[in-house]
């Protein structure tokens, strides 16, 4: 309603934008006198935050592109990668566990002591009945009697493990498998056993078996850039003689070969102190070193 003249009265509309208007003005008064005028929202402000919002979703994205890029490319390699085995007690436990049962492309047994083998044995179950089986045989590099010690442990009397195993005998000496050159060479212990250097790529990783201390671990060992080594008895203890070595014998090997990294292996709670052979590795030998945990990875 609206009338013309000196009084006219103002039309509902037209009150409704003024007072909204007015009401405008009062909430931008009262937002400049709490936040100050340096931090008032602008609509160039908000444009601004909506452009960072889009890069960082941009940039989430590019992330997690790479993301599954790198773990195609790690699959990938998995699927590529060749792998030998030591089949110590809970091998094929940690095999299932990590990389799959049918991961191994070769299996080399150190020497024929039961802690050492006989994972080897329960692996023919494996590859001999697979519903998908069996598999061709797998190459095992071994002491000289390995074929008749495996058939003997699986327990068919008059059986062989032939169609699951092709026995290279192990000598020393320099040999390849797969990518890798390996050398091998007879430790000091009761039964046949070798010591391991394998070498791919220009890195090192030398493994010691069960030994006491003798010339053949020290050229196995030198320049190594990881040294896997067994420290079973107590130093000070009355340990018996060309069995296994000590923390202060792993640690002085680890230093006259120059290894970059020692790990120490194979102890015996039941005997033995970690803390005490650790404390006894780290006093003849300055460089990293830890025990080995299962399920851990370690770089070469």
């Amino acid at each position: 309603m609206s009338t013309n003249g000196p009084n006219q009265t103002i039309g509902l509309t037209t009150i409704s934008r003024t007072v909204a208007s007015l009401a405008v003005g009062v909430v931008h008064t009262l937002e400049r006198a709490m936040v100050g005028d340096g931090r008032m929202r602008t609509a160039r402000g908000n444009a601004w935050e909506a452009v960072c919002a889009d890069r960082a979703r941009a940039e989430q994205r590019r992330e997690l592109d790479r993301l599954v890029a790198e773990l195609t490319a790690a699959r990938a390699a998995a699927r590529d990668r060749r792998e030998v085995r030591h089949p110590q007690s809970g091998s094929l436990s940690t095999l299932q566990r990590y990389v799959g049962l049918h991961a191994p492309d070769a299996i080399l047994l150190t020497h024929l002591h039961c802690d050492h083998m006989l994972d080897a044995v329960s692996y023919v179950v494996v590859r001999r009945y697979a519903p998908d089986g069996p598999y061709p045989p797998l190459p095992m590099y071994a002491p000289s009697g390995a074929p008749d010690r495996l058939a003997a442990a699986y327990g068919q009397e008059g059986s062989s493990v032939d169609d699951v195993y092709h026995f290279y005998g192990l000598q020393p000496g320099t040999f390849p498998i797969g990518p890798f050159t390996v050398t091998v060479d007879r430790m000091n212990h009761p039964v046949e056993t070798y010591g391991v250097r394998l070498e791919h790529d220009g890195r090192v990783l030398c493994y010691s078996s069960d030994t006491a201390p003798c010339d053949s671990l020290l050229r196995l060992a030198q320049g190594a850039d990881l040294f896997l080594c067994e420290a079973s008895y107590l130093d000070g203890a009355e340990n018996p003689p060309d069995l296994h070595l000590t923390g202060r014998e792993a640690g002085e090997v680890a230093t006259k070969a120059g290894a970059g990294r020692l790990l120490l292996t194979h102890l015996v709670a039941a005997w033995g102190s970690e803390a005490h052979t650790l404390e006894s590795a780290a006093a003849a030998y300055t460089g990293p070193l830890e025990v080995v945990r299962a399920g851990a990875c370690y770089d070469v």
